[in-house]
Order: C-alpha cells, then structure tokens, then sequence
C-alpha cells in the first residue's frame, strides 16, 4: 500500500454518501498549488474519501479550508474500464492558521467541537468493504 501526506485547500464543499453497512464516504477535492523554477504555478487536485460512522466532520469541510491529509493510494476501475486514483484518508488535520472574516462566530454557549469528537477514529477495524 502506497502512503501520502497532502496538504492543500478544498475545492468544494464535501460530499456525504450512505452506504448499506454503517459507515458514511464523506469525499472531497483538495486543490495542491506549487510554483515553479520557471515562475509557472502548477495545480495538482486529488480525489479523497473519508469512510466514518460519524459525518460530523464533513460540515467544517468547506470550499477554501486548509487541511492536511493522510492517506492510502488506491486506484478503482470502474465498468466502463476507465481507472481512477483516489485517495483513502485516514487521518485529518485543519491546518488555518487564522479565522476568516466572512466565518461565522460560534456562540458564547455552543461548546467548541473536540478534534477527537469529530475524527471519529473508533472505525479503524477496517473499511466496509
């Protein structure tokens, strides 16, 4: 299995999907800036799901956020015989260094999630499938 670390922003909010066993595919775009030696930006995108019983976590996924990932490779093939990478997060980071204005305050009795809470990382006894 092929290991990789990403670090870059959302490009759209995430997507939640029920699945027939327990856990929900909470999938997501995460856009790689990088410049060049020759003044060029490039763009990388990368395909990402996360499998959770909780789908708590995918309202803080939101278009812009930076995050960090760790995650597998996997390729799927799908019927029509085109094959896809996709990337299967294990573990999630936010990595804003600061709040944005147009963000909105949580209120003063809304207790402030714990990273814990929202990873959900008790379903590491494997994937449902």
């Amino acid at each position: 299995m092929i290991n990789a670390i990403f670090l870059g922003n959302l490009t759209a909010d995430a997507k939640v999907r029920d699945t027939k066993g327990d856990y929900k595919a909470i999938s997501f775009s995460l856009g790689i800036n990088e410049k060049r030696q020759n003044g060029n930006d490039a763009s990388t995108f990368i395909n990402c799901t996360y499998w959770s019983k909780s789908n708590k976590i995918a309202q803080y996924l939101t278009k812009g956020k930076k995050i960090l990932v760790v995650a597998d490779w996997f390729d799927v093939t799908e019927k029509d015989g085109k094959t896809y990478t996709n990337f299967r997060v294990r573990d999630i980071k936010f990595a804003d260094s600061a709040k944005k204005s147009d963000e909105p305050t949580p209120k003063a009795n809304e207790p402030t999630p714990k990273a814990n809470d929202l990873l959900d990382n008790d379903d590491n006894d494997g994937l449902p499938f």
